[in-house]
């Protein structure tokens, strides 16, 4: 690679350390193309922001089980199938929920969470929530 500067060695991206040679074009690819490296996150007491957004579909989730209370939909990559979360909304803690689904616009740090009406679906709006990662899931979809 003539003609870009980089580092050789360790590099780090996105808190990730590497062993092999970083450049700065590989970043700002990575970062124009809107590809960006989403890890799941692990169990901790840690609140990470999320955004959030609500569904009311009925049926059977990417996970194969039907959609209930508790239940919502997560990027596998980031929370994988099966994973145990806490979210909180303003001053509202929902323990416990299951990430069971997966959604074609879920991607990276959103949450989607069911809703038994589509009435409280659009009330719920799109609002920035905090997740902790009790458990993390193994399924597969």
């Amino acid at each position: 690679m003539s003609g870009v500067s980089g580092v050789s060695g360790m590099g780090w991206i996105l808190g990730k350390r590497f062993f092999l040679p970083v450049t700065c074009a590989v970043v700002a690819a990575a970062v124009a193309t809107g590809c960006l490296l989403y890890q799941p996150l692990e169990p901790s007491m840690l609140w990470h922001p999320f955004e959030a957004t609500a569904y009311c579909d009925y049926g059977f989730t990417a996970s194969g089980v039907y959609v209930r209370d508790g239940i919502v939909a997560g990027d596998p990559r980031v929370l994988p199938l099966g994973s145990v979360i806490d979210v909180k909304i303003g001053d509202e803690v929902r323990f416990d929920q299951q990430v069971m689904d997966t959604g074609g616009k879920v991607k990276g740090y959103i949450v989607d969470i069911w809703m038994p009406t589509c009435e409280e679906a659009i009330q719920f709006g799109n609002p920035e929530v905090k997740v902790r990662v009790k458990k993390l899931g193994q399924l597969r979809n």
